[in-house]
């Protein structure tokens, strides 16, 4: 018992503060944010930085938030 304590721990303490922090925000429990790859991939895209593909990257993201599958 003290094993399996000793190797969640370190989790449950990595992932707790973001937890409250979503929590404060959005007022829901959201454990970990899932969007992190497509905040990469709008940062990586040479399509955005030239100016193209804003608008689908948007879109991705507002889809995302609402709820919406892709």
């Amino acid at each position: 018992m003290l094993a399996l304590l000793a190797f969640l721990l370190p989790f449950a303490l990595t992932i707790a503060p973001w937890t409250i922090r979503n929590y404060i925000l959005y007022r829901d429990i959201i454990l970990i944010d899932t969007l992190g790859p497509v905040y990469l991939w709008i940062a990586m895209s040479d399509a955005v930085h030239e100016g193209r593909g804003e608008g689908e990257a948007k879109g991705i993201l507002l889809r995302k938030k609402s709820g919406n599958s892709l």
